[in-house]
């Protein structure tokens, strides 16, 4: 063994003179270098517990070492007790500052270069008793101008690795925290039986629980215990689980399982006005006010009223005049219906007959007529027209009032006839004497031609009347 050479006075003068050259080392992997380490005899305790810590030297290269100065914190929350000296010489100054509560150690040491590593001191300490469950304890060498290792030559050795020792106070389990359950349930929102000292938080089914200790959960002193603002017809799970405190871990998380908001009914989310429509000779729909959408939200059937006239379309929307009964079911994450009746009238026409004339005995001309139909329906109402105008009953000279008689148009049309009266208008017929003496408008059974009736043939165009002949290119026979 080599003979130790540095003294305490030595070593000292070596900090104060060339500590601007210490250095911890990197780890570069060739370097030759040595490490403080330390390390504890336990490394889960409780408060009141001692515990060791031990500090050596890793000495992989076989340096030689002649000299060891350093200074080791004490962490808060451990209390120094006593040190033990394992080194097989001395150290020269070994001293426990309490109001820094840190030991500080100087001292030589003669290796060998077959000494890899070896123990320099072991410090005891315990735990407050006031430390809390959870605390962590790191035990070093302080890493500043009093660390330093030097050679049998007193060259600083510079390469110097350091080593910590981390002891814990163990969390109790925190134990399986009450599973949500769930009290009420409507369309948008969800509350739970809240368990005291529990956090809680709700995500879509699809989704993951968050983190534990996100700012995803609600804390358990404040929340009240209701998720609102959800989406209705929605599948959810409320999660829960008991929060870390200073005796005890955070637990699992447990869930309620999938619960389903309910739908919203459309009662009032739905208007159907109570309008009423003309028939246009095209499919109708009812006027619906709603902010929800169409499709989506809810969807609109139409049927023939009971009773009524009236014709769906090919895809099942109001087309012919009649009472309709209109129905909005809610769909998606809306229920129930709400119903209406919708009416589309007749379209109103006006006939408007023309004025016609005739000779008496002659047959009635056609009873024409003029309508105020729209272009749009002109098309369908002359499809759909049917019958004739009519007249008066009666033959003689005179005027017969016309009326709409069975013309009609269908059950999508109300015909009205025109305020003004047309007439169908019989007139006299001229006759005159054979010989051309005069001649006189007669008609048959009227004036002085009233008895006795023409005598002649039937079909004949010369009558006899008072030993006079007459002509006439009418038959005026019975």
């Amino acid at each position: 063994m080599k003979k130790r050479i540095i003294s305490i006075l030595l070593a000292v003068t070596l900090v104060t003179s060339l500590f601007a050259s210490v250095a911890v080392a990197a780890d570069t992997g060739d370097t030759q270098s040595i490490t403080l380490k330390v390390e504890a005899d336990k490394t889960e305790v409780k408060p009141g517990d001692e515990v060791t810590f031990t500090v050596s030297v890793e000495n992989p290269y076989n340096l030689d070492i002649g000299g060891v100065m350093f200074n080791l914190d004490i962490p808060e929350g451990l209390s120094y007790v006593s040190y033990e000296l394992l080194c097989k010489e001395r150290f020269d100054s070994v001293r426990y500052n309490e109001s820094k509560n840190n030991l500080s150690a100087i001292g030589t040491y003669e290796a060998t270069n077959n000494e890899t590593n070896f123990d320099l001191i072991k410090i005891k300490c315990s735990v407050d008793s006031t430390s809390s469950a959870g605390s962590s304890f790191t035990f070093s060498v302080i890493n500043n101008n009093f660390l330093y290792v030097n050679d049998y030559l007193g060259n600083l050795i510079e390469e110097i690795k350091l080593q910590s020792a981390t002891i814990s106070i163990p969390k109790n389990e925190a134990g399986t925290p009450v599973t949500p359950e769930v009290s009420t349930v409507t369309d948008s929102s969800i509350t739970v039986t809240k368990a005291e000292n529990q956090e809680y938080t709700i995500k879509p089914a699809t989704e993951t629980a968050p983190s534990v200790g996100s700012d995803e959960w609600y804390d358990a002193s404040t929340f009240t215990g209701i998720f609102t603002g959800l989406s209705r017809n929605t599948q959810y799970i409320v999660y829960t689980y008991i929060p870390e405190t200073a005796t005890t871990k955070a637990s699992a998380v447990v869930d309620s399982g999938i619960i389903t908001t309910s739908k919203t009914s459309i009662d009032s989310l739905v208007t159907i006005a109570a309008d009423k429509y003309t028939y246009n000779a095209a499919t109708q729909e009812a006027n619906i006010t709603s902010e929800l959408v169409l499709g989506t939200d809810y969807e609109v059937s139409y049927a023939v009223k009971e009773g009524s006239t009236g014709s769906l379309s090919t895809d099942g929307k109001p087309y012919g005049a009649g009472m309709y009964v209109v129905t909005v079911t809610g769909k998606g994450g809306y229920t129930g219906t709400v119903s209406a009746d919708m009416t589309i009238d007749k379209a109103a026409v006006t006939v408007t007959p023309n004025n016609v004339s005739k000779t008496y005995g002659s047959e009635d001309p056609e009873l024409t007529y003029s309508a105020n139909i729209t272009e749009t329906l002109k098309s369908d109402f002359d499809k759909s027209k049917a019958g004739t105008l009519a007249r008066a009953t009666g033959d003689s000279v005179g005027n017969y009032v016309i009326s709409l008689g069975s013309l009609s148009a269908g059950d999508n049309y109300k015909l009205t006839l025109s305020s003004t009266t047309a007439y169908l208008t019989i007139s006299a017929k001229n006759v005159s004497e054979n010989n051309g003496v005069s001649s006189q408008n007669i008609v048959k059974g009227v004036g002085a031609f009233a008895t006795p009736d023409f005598k002649g043939a039937t079909g004949s165009t010369v009558y006899t009347y008072d030993g006079k002949e007459y002509t006439s290119t009418d038959n005026l026979a019975n």
